[in-house]
């Protein structure tokens, strides 16, 4: 059996091969600052990135920054995320990364397609974001932080589903 190169290799490979696949990949979630692009990304795990952009514009009008999520309790935000499911969780994570962020801040996106992705290309042997992001953290240069999650996400919605996966490392030729 031949050997896997190392996973900094692979994630330089990988980098590389999704940036010539994907080379005008933009985030699909509509965001001005870190602030709304976290709460996207967030809304996002467990929806698609339209009803996302449909419902962050109310949101953000009421809540635009941390400190504003951060002063309220979670049932004042509740209104705005009810079309999303798992509302009352998303309002109360909303309120506590809030907070969470006006204590220390910094990271790579790790969502669903991410996670899933980075688990199969093996660069991380976390399940959860928190574990995941600092892997990648140190795989990639800071500056290529937020073209992976991009890359990795456009490449998981083209050809990677959670019930279906049709994808294997050999269709990214990375060796």
């Amino acid at each position: 059996m031949p050997r896997f190169p190392s996973a900094r290799s692979r994630a330089q490979q990988l980098l590389e091969r999704l940036g010539e696949l994907y080379p005008r990949a933009t985030c699909s979630l509509d965001w001005r600052s870190p602030y709304e692009l976290l709460i996207a990304t967030m809304f996002s795990a467990q929806g698609t990135d339209e009803r996302v952009n449909q419902v962050t514009p109310a949101l953000f009008e009421h809540f635009p920054d941390a400190a504003a999520a951060a002063a309220v309790a979670s049932a004042e935000v509740e209104p705005y995320v009810t079309s999303t499911g798992f509302f009352r969780n998303k309002a109360k994570n909303i309120v506590a990364s809030s907070r969470l962020l006006l204590e220390r801040h910094g990271g790579v996106s790790v969502n669903t397609h991410v996670s899933r992705l980075s688990q199969r290309l093996q660069l991380s042997r976390g399940t959860d974001p928190r574990r995941i992001e600092p892997d990648l953290m140190k795989l990639v240069p800071q500056v290529e932080w937020q073209n992976l999650s991009i890359r990795l996400i456009f490449r998981s919605r083209a050809v990677c589903t959670a019930r279906k996966p049709r994808w294997k490392v050999e269709s990214l030729n990375l060796h």
